[in-house]
């Protein structure tokens, strides 16, 4: 009998030999139908061959699913894909497999990089979740022909190892995949970093990024994480692109929607007016010239209240006399066009350039505000100011 033929011939031939006897056989049945019976005929003869075939050796496939991932028999698992879906139930418990070994496959992706319990380096630990990802998204698209099940199975494993493993249990904080993730988008969008990558490759990186992001649970921390080290990389121009930023804040804003990126896009806009608005102090001070006033070198950056993550100083900074000045002469300017509006100067986050002008050669170094004052004491007059 045909029961006995396909037991006879798994016993004798391995599991992915038997996949292929049975498509064939399939196969056959289909064509000798579709020449000598009436097409209705088709359905009873396909579940009749489906349970001999497939249904009554459904515990073997199941078995030897997992030495098939184990594997990567990508084509073996494509046939059994083919066969056990003609069955109303049989792919669920397939899905159930593919999704424990995704996990475990993650999990020790993420153990395989983690080089202390302190110390984890975020472009290794990013590395290491997509490429679990993007093995087992091709498995998904191809031989799994985009099932939604396997998709279900995917996701769901990709948010447990993402968000849940090693990595985030020794630092006892669940929140160190979002951490990572951004510490790793400011590499990538940060001058003089260890990723030096042309700007087109980068956007496909943060596309990449924007992959691992969906998946994580906690993206307020993310938020948190990616505004500060936002807010430093403009502050002090050290982005690689402003372009490059600007698209990230999209990629965020179209998967988290306008509040989530709203403090963020503002942050992004403030640096372009900023620049606008020194140019035209400068084209003021060129109009209005005052004497002994040295504008060259000078710099404003103004930030949105609220949207940057900084806060009033607490105490009063004596601005150097020789600074003065230049300090009120912007404010005047500004108050003109914005009135109503208060500045509150971020002497914290400024610095200025002192030049050593009898050295040879000239040494420039940036030195923060607050520690101005204590150059002049010195008689190192700086050349140039940021402020904020």
């Amino acid at each position: 009998s045909v029961p006995a033929k396909s037991q006879l011939f798994l016993q004798q031939n391995p599991v992915p030999e038997y996949l292929k006897k049975a498509q064939k056989r399939l196969k056959e049945e289909q064509e000798r139908c579709d020449k000598y019976l009436h097409p209705s005929t088709w359905n009873e003869l396909e579940h009749r061959c489906v349970q001999v075939l497939v249904d009554h050796h459904l515990e073997i496939f199941y078995s030897e699913f997992q030495n098939l991932l184990d594997n990567d028999k990508n084509e073996d698992i494509g046939r059994m894909y083919q066969l056990v879906q003609r069955l109303p139930t049989g792919l669920q418990h397939l899905k159930q497999l593919l999704e424990d070994h995704i996990l475990r496959v993650g999990l020790k992706a993420v153990q395989s990089c983690q080089e202390s319990k302190e110390t984890v380096d975020p472009k290794t630990y990013v590395q290491a979740l997509l490429e679990v990802h993007k093995k087992y998204h091709d498995l998904v698209t191809g031989p799994f022909d985009k099932n939604a099940l396997f998709n279900q199975a995917l996701d769901k494993a990709c948010i447990g190892f993402m968000n849940k493993n090693c990595v985030s249990e020794a630092s006892n904080n669940t929140g160190k995949s979002p951490e990572l993730l951004a510490k790793y988008c400011n590499l990538l969008l940060k001058k003089s970093s260890r990723i030096n990558s042309e700007e087109e490759e980068l956007e496909s990186i943060l596309n990449n990024v924007m992959v691992i992001f969906k998946f994580i649970t906690e993206k307020d921390v993310f938020q948190k994480f990616y505004r500060n080290l936002l807010a430093s990389r403009l502050v002090n121009d050290t982005s690689v692109s402003h372009d490059l930023e600007g698209s990230m804040i999209s990629k965020l804003k179209q998967e988290c929607g306008y509040e989530y990126t709203n403090k963020l896009q503002k942050m992004y806009t403030d640096t372009h007016t900023s620049k606008d608005l020194n140019d035209r102090f400068q084209d003021y001070c060129n109009s209005n010239p005052a004497p002994n006033e040295s504008f060259q070198g000078f710099s404003v950056m103004v930030l949105s209240d609220g949207s940057w993550p900084y806060s009033r100083p607490n105490s009063e900074f004596n601005i150097p006399p020789e600074l003065r000045s230049v300090h009120e002469r912007f404010s005047q300017f500004y108050d003109k066009d914005h009135n109503g509006r208060r500045l509150s100067w971020l002497h914290n986050q400024s610095k200025g350039e002192i030049e050593w002008s009898r050295s040879k050669p000239q040494n420039i170094a940036s030195i923060p505000m607050l520690d101005i004052p204590i150059q002049y004491s010195l008689s190192l007059q700086p050349q140039r100011f940021s402020h904020f």
